[in-house]
């Protein structure tokens, strides 16, 4: 992406035409190369001297370009909002790059202008395990975060974390199943890890499995979990309806490695 805005500006010793003042009307040429380092699967919207150019999802896997036309020749000031469960709000990212079109001898516009920016949203998440066997496609919605739950299946959802009030509430489709606790978005724990099973009459089991040499203090006894929609589980667990391995192969010598299961089970 750098790479991208960099091959935009002169080469050493070469010199860009004088650019003719822009037409009545006529707007600059830029682009914008978003690049995001963290994934939460949260529409981003840039904004350039306050004026929407475009929304992209923040996903480690998008590599898009934002083309839009400002009419200032260095390039506007961008900034960006992300959708958190609370609402709309302004998130920092860090700039890069920039640089202005480039110009022919007429005076024409052989490139645009370029900005890349690189934008990380390091905030504290919650994991939502949602069982949705047996059931059509829902959705699970914590504030204003709305998310697909595909049918027939087990499904993994994170979500930023509420920091409001209004946000904390968790809904399956249109239904409200719960409240999520709030946390400041300094608080830099673990991920909270919650199970939603939409029928409310299922059982399950949560364990930790020990390989190695056997740890320095028991492990936590079984959490079972019983009859209810809304479950708030130890961890994230590694393996879900099925059996942690006999064995695993790690480089960890003389340690204990440590693994979790989440099982359905017999009410």
């Amino acid at each position: 992406m750098v790479a991208a805005v960099a091959a935009l500006l002169p080469a050493c010793g070469e010199q860009s035409a004088s650019p003719p003042p822009p037409a009545a009307g006529a707007g600059i040429p830029f682009v914008l190369y978003p690049n995001f380092s963290g994934s939460l699967g949260v529409p981003v919207r840039f904004y350039a001297d306050g004026k929407p150019i475009g929304e992209q999802m923040d996903s480690v896997a998008s590599r898009v370009e934002i083309r839009f036309s400002t009419s200032a020749e260095e390039g506007p000031h961008i900034t960006a909002k992300a959708l958190f469960p609370c609402g709309w709000e302004e998130v920092r990212f860090a700039e890069r790059a920039r640089a202005k079109p480039r110009y022919g001898a007429d005076g024409k516009i052989l490139e645009p202008g370029g900005i890349g920016l690189d934008t990380t949203l390091m905030l504290p998440k919650d994991y939502f395990l949602v069982d949705n066997r047996g059931r059509a496609q829902a959705s699970l919605g914590l504030g204003e975060l709305q998310r697909p739950v595909p049918a027939d299946q087990p499904s993994a959802i994170v979500m930023l974390a509420p920091d409001c009030e209004a946000g904390a509430k968790l809904r399956l489709d249109s239904h409200a199943i719960g409240t999520i606790a709030m946390r400041p978005r300094t608080e830099w724990s673990a991920e909270r890890a919650y199970l939603v099973d939409p029928t409310g009459n299922r059982c399950y089991e949560y364990k930790h499995v020990a390989y190695g040499v056997a740890p320095g203090k028991p492990l936590a006894p079984p959490t079972r979990l019983r009859r209810a929609v809304l479950h708030q589980l130890p961890s994230q667990p590694l393996y879900v309806f099925k059996q942690a391995p006999a064995k695993v192969e790690t480089r960890l010598y003389g340690g204990t490695v440590i693994q979790s299961q989440l099982m359905e089970t017999p009410c």
